[in-house]
């Protein structure tokens, strides 16, 4: 069922990709190996989908293995230096990749993190692919032949603007820790970092207000390329 509670009630629990943990990020250079790795068809699948999230953390890549292979998995990748490993740490540490030669910095980290969110849920009902985009948004899901805008807002950012610089900006999705009274001035809908994690894509949006808004074209699951391992 989903909620009926609005998002200011849905979001106390800080989300792993919240602005408020404060992180430091430590590269963990670990290549090692040279020459020609060679990938099976599930690292391919992931290193496909860290190229283009551009930041993940062990746990949304996690998925696509059994718990005591995602580790050693991805251990590999970075050894190869397919992928990078860094270190988001502050009162809680985070296992983060990205591709090779790419170092964000924490807050970027984090908003990749949050569309990384998004596109998994998306990916698991159709294939979708993300494209560039020019700030403020922070990325475009193509789903279905349909762009969907994505801006990752966190908790703390100005969002003032943001009616004058996205009001003619069309199927604007925005990612939010806690609901700001300025999205009521766009044409959105609104998910959580909380909703994305705990609630079926479709029961994750809601209305400018905190209410919930049903996202039907997310409700036909088909088979996921790359499930887990049996």
């Amino acid at each position: 069922m989903p909620p009926t509670a609005p998002v200011t009630e849905l979001t106390e629990n800080i989300s792993p990709y919240s602005s408020r943990h404060k992180y430091r990020l430590t590269p963990k250079l670990t290549h090692t190996f040279e020459g020609e790795a060679w990938l099976n068809p599930r690292e391919i699948i992931v290193l496909n989908i860290i190229k283009q999230c551009r930041t993940v953390s062990s746990m949304q890549i996690g998925r696509f293995w059994t718990s005591n292979k995602s580790r050693q998995a991805l251990k590999r990748l970075a050894r190869w230096g397919i992928i990078w490993e860094h270190v988001l740490e502050a009162e809680r540490k985070l296992n983060i990749y990205t591709p090779p030669g790419y170092i964000p910095d924490p807050d970027r980290a984090i908003r990749e993190m949050a569309l990384a969110e998004l596109y998994l849920k998306i990916r698991e009902i159709a294939p979708c692919y993300i494209k560039p985009a020019q700030p403020p948004l922070t990325g475009i899901i193509l789903y279905r032949a349909v762009e969907f805008n994505v801006l990752v807002c966190r908790a703390g950012d100005n969002n003032a603007l943001l009616p004058f610089l996205l009001k003619e900006i069309p199927r604007l999705i925005i990612i939010a820790e806690n609901i700001d009274p300025v999205f009521k001035n766009l044409p959105c809908r609104i998910t959580t970092d909380f909703a994305l994690q705990t609630l079926p894509l479709e029961d994750a949006f809601f209305k400018p207000d905190g209410t919930p808004s049903k996202a039907k074209i997310f409700a036909e699951p088909i088979a996921m390329l790359g499930s887990k391992d049996k």
